[in-house]
């Protein structure tokens, strides 16, 4: 009993929040891993696209998940569904949006250069490393770590912005518009889904079905 009193005393709840305002400077100082892990992933450097984004996904996982205890991931069929539908309406926007601007100029090279990473991989080798790690690790890191985190100083609405241009900037290396597009809008939708619901498995199953859509299944070139 004398215990459970002492939890709500001022100096245990100011011992709590120095401890959350601490871990908060952990989450954020990450920041810069992100860069230059993308950096090395789209650069010349060896080997292979897939293999770098896959070895940077693992890292970013690992670094992520030392805050796995404070995220929810609890599967459900209604989780399921709302990942695969939101996948699915996600891709079928780009798709359209493909078709609408296809007849302007430079821009279906834009899309081409994006499947021109794959560099000769194999497609079954694409679709097992976006399965794991590459979606489970972008969003564990930026939803599950990055947009919660930030979402303790700021709106939902504040932390999804700054989450999603945050997930947008670190693709700049590329130089590729669409690609930024593409990464902020997944990222408004993915970070909508988890300032929603407070469960990033129905984010995990939304990127991991938009990713194999539109780079293994049905791929829009």
């Amino acid at each position: 009993m004398a215990e459970k009193d002492q939890v709500g005393t001022p100096a245990s709840l100011a011992s709590r929040s120095s401890g959350e305002k601490k871990r908060g400077w952990y989450e954020l100082l990450t920041l810069p891993l992100p860069y230059v892990l993308w950096w090395y992933s789209f650069g010349d450097l060896p080997p292979g696209f897939w293999v770098k984004l896959s070895v940077s996904g693992l890292i970013l996982l690992l670094v992520a998940l030392t805050r796995r205890r404070d995220v929810k991931l609890t599967p459900s069929f209604a989780g399921c569904v709302l990942g695969v539908a939101s996948a699915v309406l996600l891709y079928l926007f780009f798709w359209s949006g493909y078709h609408i601007m296809e007849s302007v100029p430079g821009f279906v090279g834009t899309i081409s250069s994006v499947y021109a990473y794959a560099g000769g991989a194999s497609t079954t080798g694409i679709a097992l490393v976006l399965l794991f790690p590459i979606g489970p690790a972008e969003e564990f890191y930026w939803r599950g770590f990055i947009q919660r985190r930030i979402g303790r100083s700021t709106s939902a609405a504040g932390a999804v912005l700054a989450s999603s241009l945050l997930y947008t900037s670190i693709h700049v290396v590329t130089l590729n518009p669409s690609l930024l597009l593409v990464a902020f809008i997944g990222g408004l939708v993915w970070g909508g889904l988890y300032a929603r619901y407070r469960n990033l498995f129905p984010v995990l199953v939304s990127h991991i079905i938009f990713d194999e859509l539109i780079f293994v299944f049905l791929t829009i070139h």
